[in-house]
């Protein structure tokens, strides 16, 4: 029997903190033409996660699927959070490491219908009436790097016209060397060189940031 992901500690806190979930998740991963060794990870660990709560409703599809196309995907594996409620709450890459934690917060928050943000910054984020596309770059060592990502991604909560996207930097090597990506977090707005912010980014400082881009 193959050994599981999560440990048994872990296994016992995530049961106390899923068993208040209100809402359905849907969680889509594309695995591309050939298994490697992230997509089985990814695929093993959210059905690990999915035995934790019915909640979690996860689906794998091939790389030619219809929402791998319209999407664009080109690296495997990826993951969508919520996608059928809309949501653009997505992981570019496996979610290895501290970023396991930024997959788990991403559920827990579709699961609960409550985000990070504060009032005032659900209040500012509000009044974005543009799209926009946050890449967070990440590497799976950073500690700092879960809450940029969960805070892209409460922005994709709180407001749909956001697309947030968790990049795992090593996996994407042609997107990070597009973007000279060397420390992380590295966030990039509309995949604009100069909308470039490198190191965690304070939640209103942030937002104020998006609205004027």
């Amino acid at each position: 029997m193959a050994e599981r992901l999560i440990g048994e500690n872990d296994h016992k806190e995530l049961v106390k903190e899923f068993a208040s979930f209100k809402n359905d998740v849907d969680v889509k991963v594309i695995k591309g033409p050939e298994n490697n060794e992230y997509t089985e990870f990814t695929i093993n660990f959210l059905g690990e996660l999915s035995e934790l709560s019915d909640k979690i409703k996860v689906e794998v599809l091939p790389s030619d699927s219809e929402i791998s196309k319209k999407n664009q995907i080109d690296v495997f594996p990826y993951i969508f959070l919520g996608y059928d409620q809309g949501y653009r709450i997505e992981f570019m890459g496996a979610p290895l490491g501290y970023e396991a934690r930024s997959l788990i917060e991403g559920i827990k928050m579709l699961a609960s219908g409550k985000s990070s943000l504060s009032d005032n910054g659900i209040k500012k984020i509000g009044e974005l009436d543009t799209e926009k596309t946050i890449h967070v770059f990440v590497t799976p060592t950073c500690p700092y790097c879960p809450g940029s990502v969960v805070l892209a991604h409460s922005l994709a909560f709180v407001n749909k016209k956001v697309r947030g996207i968790c990049v795992e930097a090593t996996e994407a090597q042609e997107l990070s060397e597009r973007f000279n990506v060397s420390s992380v977090p590295q966030q990039v707005v509309d995949l604009k060189e100069e909308n470039i912010t490198v190191g965690a980014q304070p939640e209103m400082k942030f937002i104020t940031e998006l609205l004027n881009k």
